[in-house]
């Protein structure tokens, strides 16, 4: 039975042997080195800017109207369509006023014969009738201090050297106020012919239909607005500016108008800063001014607006370099 324990305790020590190598070092782990990168830092200067979101409008929005009122009679142009300068966009029945300026011009033509014959013509007779009397009234005055026409002569060629006077002067009178009758239907005949005239409305710009606000066959009054134009061969991306910022933003000061709808970038210069803040954003109006001259941006279009503000130094490192620990950045 000892025997037996004493081999298997030999047996157990040559494994034990075996395994821890017979005598040899224990067999170390290898260590693993991970490379690193440095970086010199230095003090380096970033752009800081402002970027903020806002709506393409037109750079000028005019709205045309009829001076006088009336039936619709064409109206052809829709919106989105582009219009030049003097192309006719809507006219009215012109029926009522023809007949106004067949009137006046009647009117004229009267008045303009009268003051070209007729008065004339008067004070001729008048200013004859006139001198004669006169001569008679000398002949019959110059006899009667001779004694040789009776006072009742005398009295009689007086009175009718008189009423020739006034008839001859009536006559005068008449030409100075035909005179004002023909400058009066001159105006009136010239006042039924604009009236004419503004029967059709015309665009004054080259621009884009911004709103149809009338149609054919509709009657129309003095000054409502019939079409709204816009100028967009420039543009304007308008956003607000809060008060903390607006003292950072200038006329004149060159920036970038990203539009999403064309995923393009264009140049724009600040040209009109609000003077007051919006009561309900708090922020003040900026405009800037944007050249469109492909007609490429379209009113209503979403831009943002980025506006260069003053540079700062200081040290930068990357992000990736920046360690997380629970009581903070290291």
């Amino acid at each position: 039975m000892n025997k037996k324990i004493y081999s298997l305790s030999i047996q157990l020590l040559c494994i034990s042997l075996i395994l821890t190598g017979c005598g040899d070092k224990p067999v170390q782990e290898e260590e693993i080195i991970k490379p690193i990168q440095t970086l010199e830092s230095s003090f380096e200067s970033q752009q800081n800017s402002l970027s903020l979101s806002g709506n393409i409008l037109p750079s000028e929005t005019v709205k045309l109207s009829f001076k006088t009122p009336g039936v619709i009679t064409q109206a052809n142009f829709s919106e989105g369509e582009f219009v030049n300068a003097g192309q006719m966009m809507a006219s009215i029945d012109t029926k009522e006023y023809n007949l106004q300026v067949q009137a006046s011009s009647a009117d004229y033509e009267s008045s303009k014969m009268q003051i070209e014959s007729e008065i004339p013509a008067k004070i001729n007779q008048a200013k004859a009738q006139l001198d004669l009397t006169k001569v008679t009234y000398e002949r019959i005055s110059s006899l009667y201090e001779a004694g040789a026409a009776t006072k009742a002569q005398l009295d009689e060629i007086t009175a009718k050297k008189i009423a020739d006077e006034n008839t001859y002067k009536l006559a005068m009178e008449a030409e100075a106020i035909a005179k004002s009758k023909l400058e009066k239907a001159g105006a009136g005949l010239e006042l039924s012919k604009t009236k004419l005239s503004d029967t059709t409305i015309s665009s004054p710009i080259d621009g884009i239909v911004m709103k149809k606000l009338a149609q054919d066959g509709e009657v129309i009054g003095q000054g409502y607005p019939v079409v709204a134009i816009g100028k967009v061969k420039t543009v304007d991306a308008e956003i607000g500016v809060s008060d903390a910022d607006i003292k950072d933003v200038e006329i004149g000061q060159k920036v970038q108008v990203y539009l999403y709808g064309l995923n393009k970038v264009f140049p724009g210069v600040i040209h009109e800063i609000g003077a007051t803040a919006d009561p309900l954003t708090r922020t003040f109006s900026v405009k800037v001014e944007i050249q469109n001259p492909d007609f490429e941006i379209r009113p209503g279009m979403v831009a943002k607006v980025k506006i260069p503000l003053s540079s700062t130094e200081g040290i930068l490192v990357p992000l990736s370099s920046v360690i997380t620990k629970s009581e903070g950045q290291i």
